[in-house]
């Protein structure tokens, strides 16, 4: 199972990524203008190893940025029948170092 995704990649689900996340990739593959992300799977979550850190590390890395913004999510998060807005948190200006 992939740990990482980026917009580009096929085959990606909701319950992979969540659904707010899928939103973004979905309007990246419409060709919405929308900035450079990846994802942190939901299989990073379930496990526990010093290769999950740097695997993110190293796709930080890639998005060419000195500062990012990082988004807590959830699977489940904004469905149809339920929404979490202001359950999760959000960091702007999150460097490698943090």
């Amino acid at each position: 199972m992939r740990n990482i995704i980026w917009p580009d990649k096929k085959g990606i689900t909701p319950a992979l990524v969540g659904n707010k996340a899928w939103n973004l990739i979905r309007l990246f593959k419409y060709g919405f203008r929308v900035p450079k992300f990846f994802v942190v799977t939901t299989t990073v979550f379930n496990s526990t190893s010093y290769y999950k850190e740097e695997e993110i590390l190293e796709n930080f890395d890639k998005l060419g940025s000195l500062h990012v913004a990082v988004r807590s999510s959830a699977t489940c998060e904004d469905t149809e029948n339920s929404s979490f807005a202001g359950q999760f948190e959000s960091h702007l200006s999150v460097t490698k170092k943090n």
